[in-house]
């Protein structure tokens, strides 16, 4: 088996960089967790697999855009009848288009980050304390996985269920929502703001956009405005008929 980078495996199993490090250095494998290009070892990639084979699976299902209908009552198929093939209602591009558009999402993304762009001069660790703190300090109730290393927020709103994740990384924040309808994800993107500002703009970036702090004061701005976006963005989808 070749090698294979950290950020592919993490996203060919559906899992957070982050969550993929700790669980590999859980395991005794040596790590550098700033590098999200590293190669990992073919024992490394198995041992991800071992574990977090059925997120991966979960993500393909979500992707899926065909359904088989088949009577629940009944185990075997009965002649040479078929399943019925249903195709699912995707989100219209035009409704997610249109959602992020009302929020300025790329503009304001854009501006957050090159506003707080200093790579050199950045916290050498993931603040996670001081970010704990400061979301208490804005009022916004956020837990912490322990395990998976980030902070995620869950909000059920009538038939949606919103999910906001920040992910630290050394002086720097990545930012990852997700919705539901009755249980199906809807297609805004996969979720990653970096991977969201991409497909805005068609274009892919050498060095992936996202938010760098220098202290604690810059740490406060940015989660104060990635929540501000996130609160407009649930607004805008909860205005959207996503089955036209």
């Amino acid at each position: 088996m070749p090698k294979i980078r950290l950020n592919k495996a993490a996203k060919e199993l559906n899992i957070s960089i982050p969550r993929a490090v700790e669980f590999l250095q859980s395991k005794g494998f040596e790590i550098d967790n700033s590098n999200p290009n590293v190669l990992l070892e073919p024992e490394a990639f198995s041992s991800l697999e071992a574990e977090f084979a059925v997120d991966g699976k979960q993500k393909k299902a979500s992707q899926e855009v065909v359904i088989s209908k088949v009577p629940e009552t009944k185990l075997e198929i009965e002649g040479d009848k078929t399943p019925e093939i249903i195709k699912a209602k995707a989100p219209a591009i035009k409704s997610k288009a249109k959602v992020l558009g009302k929020i300025d999402f790329v503009e304001r993304y854009l501006s957050l980050c090159t506003k707080h762009s200093d790579r050199e001069n950045n916290i050498k660790d993931k603040s996670l304390k001081e970010i704990g703190e400061l979301l208490n300090n804005i009022n916004v109730s956020f837990s912490f996985s322990k395990k998976e290393c980030f902070f995620p927020k869950k909000e059920k709103i009538v038939a949606y269920d919103f999910q906001f994740n920040i992910i630290p990384y050394t002086g720097a924040l990545q930012f990852v929502w997700s919705v539901k309808q009755n249980e199906q994800m809807l297609k805004l993107s996969w979720g990653i703001w970096e991977s969201i500002l991409e497909e805005m703009l068609n274009k892919s970036f050498e060095i992936r956009p996202r938010p760098y702090y220098s202290n604690y004061e810059e740490l406060e701005e940015i989660l104060t405005e990635a929540f501000a976006i996130y609160e407009d963005f649930k607004t805008e989808v909860l205005k959207v008929d996503w089955e036209q």
